[in-house]
């Protein structure tokens, strides 16, 4: 028998992996991605947030208080897109956070020249949604 990472016939806890979507996205876009990881051993949550209507100090607040309420030793980080800028706030703002790996997909760390032309005109701000400036310009200055 093949024990899994985290596993019990390892003697340990099942490790848990946060998925976390990007922009125009919600969590249960990222359940397959879920279902395989799950398949590897890992105990998967899916974190949802306002990608839209609400701006990066919320959503790290709330992706904050998610990870909180998780009884796990430590916590591996999967995001998309936009939820890879999220988690890196994440990290930065709460660097107690109880981390393992981190993994980014597609996400815009060096900024998004599709984003900065979208908020240039008023329905591209629409479409970014609200402090959508916060999205691409905070993790810059890092």
């Amino acid at each position: 028998m093949v024990a899994r990472p985290g596993s019990s016939a390892q003697g340990r806890e099942r490790e848990t992996v946060v998925l976390v979507h990007g922009l125009w996205m919600a969590g249960w876009v990222l359940a397959l991605q879920g279902l395989r990881i799950g398949r590897c051993g890992f105990d998967v949550r899916l974190f949802s947030y306002p990608s839209v209507g609400a701006g990066l100090a919320e959503n790290v607040q709330r992706l904050s208080r998610f990870t909180a309420a998780i009884d796990a030793p430590r916590l591996h980080f999967v995001g998309h897109s936009l939820g890879g800028l999220l988690i890196l706030a994440l990290l930065d703002r709460y660097p107690d956070t109880r981390t393992g790996r981190v993994v980014l997909l597609g996400s815009p760390y060096g900024g998004s020249r599709v984003a900065r032309t979208l908020a240039r005109t008023a329905a591209g701000r629409m479409l970014l949604g609200r402090r959508s400036e916060e999205h691409t310009s905070e993790l810059q200055s890092h």
